[in-house]
């Protein structure tokens, strides 16, 4: 007999409550519970949840029902298998901006295979999962997605996630067959309203008087005449979405029992929406301790109760819900497949965190300056001034950025501008607020020299002597940076921009730890407090007798500022 791998995604782990009532079993496909054991009100443990005795079947199943898998990345259904970002009624097919996810055919019915249904073909369900961590009464997996079913693998991407897990609280016992005599109770006074494919028309229905008011314990099947079409055409029963009256993770929202088994389940939740499906398309060989498989688990043999966001909300732009997430995968850095769209919506976060870094840096110099002048309000609101400038006119010239290839042999792409000239006010933005500062800093220190003598000139002409090494520094890589705009072939025009970013965080940072250790050293000497006022002084040049270097610190972190791991958990 040949062995399992040592990655079989169907190997079972189990964990179980520490008073042995409540067993549970799990395999990384899918992050999929197989099994859970729960003690009845005699005592007996019953295994409450639908499934397969070969755990196989989770792959090779046709009627692919997803039993207990968690489902992404995108839960429910996608209409027409087509999204955009930003989120659109309508997208236009032809923007890179839209997005074209594989279809799947719903429960077999050929009128629902315009519909993409829990994340694609082959979503998370079908996906194998790595065992992240595990004690005895918890488990954990990760799954890392790059760009799988078309969805962006690198960039913004629609993410839901929920647990499509098929509860019977009997678990075929005492003569049931199926999930209708359960009570169940949402807190919930809206369902939002679908079509005939269970696609959301972008209104809500008030669940008063209607099938769908679970707001008190009442039979799944209690008012199951009326369900006749509910769930989608041909269908009868529940396939929709309970929106939560108040969403909260501390009181149960949904509760459903069995008063023969005497098991409750109840769930709590941070999600705003709980979609109840029950069941009526199933049709798959029961497990052996259900009865099966000469049996099958038929209509209506479960309840699924899926926490998650709104429905299909990426098809729905008018109830202004954002169910669009920021992912990076590491790996993808590296990957050539990479497609230019791809890139393009990638590119535009370096250049954000690199707005982000001239803010901190503009505000160290700026805190620099504003401790030389005596703590002066004029230079500090000067400088803050001179900073949203800068900040802004590099939002507005780096807005007009679009991706091209790297060369050949090279993945990837780089950020260069529509119009080379307003893209190279980036820098020259960034040199313009440098030279203020570097000159503003020379006039004082010059003035200082002139009026006064000693260790405190010696700290001002150390401030000069790094502020002209950076100034001669930045200026050099910022001109090679404009030059390169200008005149460099497209595909390399940004090769020197990042440079330009690293070598003026590292600059920055090495005039902070100087600034540091002479503040140390003179303070020692007692030769930053207690400095001495002259009555010749002009007032506006006192210095204050509590005068202190400012003490900053910027790490930078290369690695962090190129990437960002988004993992689904």
């Amino acid at each position: 007999m040949a062995a399992s791998p040592s990655n079989w995604p169907f190997d079972l782990t189990e964990i179980k409550s520490p008073d042995g009532s409540v067993v549970a079993k799990f395999v990384s496909f899918g992050s999929t519970l197989t099994e859970l054991w729960v003690k009845d009100k005699a005592g007996k443990l019953r295994d409450v949840v639908l499934g397969y005795d070969d755990n196989t079947k989770l792959l090779t199943d046709p009627g692919h029902p997803v039993f207990n898998a968690v489902v992404g990345r995108y839960a429910g259904r996608i209409n027409n298998g087509t999204f955009s970002i930003p989120i659109a009624k309508s997208p236009d097919p032809d923007s890179p901006t839209t997005y074209h996810i594989p279809t799947n055919d719903a429960n077999g019915q050929v009128s629902r295979s315009c519909v993409t249904l829990h994340g694609g073909i082959i979503g998370w369900d079908r996906r194998n999962w790595t065992l992240e961590a595990k004690t005895s009464t918890s488990v954990t997996y990760k799954h890392v997605d790059n760009g799988d079913e078309g969805f962006p693998g690198v960039v913004t991407t629609p993410i839901m996630l929920t647990q499509h897990i098929y509860w019977n609280l009997d678990a075929f016992q005492d003569g049931t067959n199926d999930s209708l005599g359960h009570d169940l109770r949402v807190d919930a006074s809206r369902v939002i309203a679908t079509n005939e494919i269970n696609i959301p028309t972008g209104k809500f229905i008030d669940v008063t008087k209607t099938p769908y008011d679970f707001r008190k314990e009442t039979k799944v099947g209690a008012r199951w005449n009326e369900t006749v079409d509910l769930c989608g055409s041909g269908c009868q029963g529940y396939n929709a979405g309970w929106v939560f009256d108040n969403p909260q993770e501390k009181s149960p929202l949904v509760s459903l029992s069995s008063q023969k088994s005497g098991i409750r389940l109840d769930i709590s939740t941070n999600q705003p929406v709980v979609m109840v499906y029950s069941a009526w398309w199933l049709n798959t060989p029961r497990k052996e301790i259900h009865g099966g498989p000469s049996l099958n688990y038929g209509k209506s043999a479960a309840v699924a109760l899926e926490q998650q966001g709104y429905i299909a909300a990426i098809n729905t732009p008018e109830w202004g819900v954002d169910q669009i997430s920021f992912i990076v995968i590491t790996a993808s850095f590296h990957d050539p497949t990479w497609t230019r769209e791809v890139c393009h919506r990638y590119i535009l976060f370096p250049e954000a965190q690199k707005v982000v870094c001239t803010t901190v840096i503009g505000a160290i110099f700026i805190t620099r300056l504003y401790a030389i002048y005596s703590r002066s309000t004029g230079i500090l609101v000067f400088g803050i001034l001179l900073l949203i400038g800068e900040v802004a006119v590099k939002i507005w010239a780096f807005t007009d950025g679009t991706s091209v290839d790297l060369p050949t042999g090279l993945v990837g792409c780089i950020l260069v501008g529509r119009s080379h000239i307003r893209f190279t006010f980036t820098w020259i933005a960034e040199l313009v607020f440098d030279a203020a500062i570097f000159s503003m800093t020379l006039c004082r220190v010059i003035l200082h020299n002139r009026l006064r003598k000693g260790s405190t000139a010696s700290l001002l002409n150390l401030i000069l002597r790094d502020g002209v090494i950076y100034f001669a520094v930045i200026f050099a890589a910022n001109i090679v940076t404009v030059v390169m705009f200008l005149a460099a072939p497209p595909n390399i025009k940004a090769f020197n921009a990042s440079f330009s970013t690293l070598i003026t965080s590292l600059m920055v940072s090495r005039m902070i730890l100087n600034l540091r250790t002479a503040g140390s050293v003179f303070t020692t000497q007692g030769c930053i407090t207690g400095l001495e006022t002259y009555s010749n002084y002009p007032a506006r040049y006192q210095y204050d007798t509590d005068f202190e270097p400012p003490h900053f610190a910027l790490q930078t972190d290369t690695s962090e500022m190129t990437n960002m791991v988004g993992r689904a958990l």
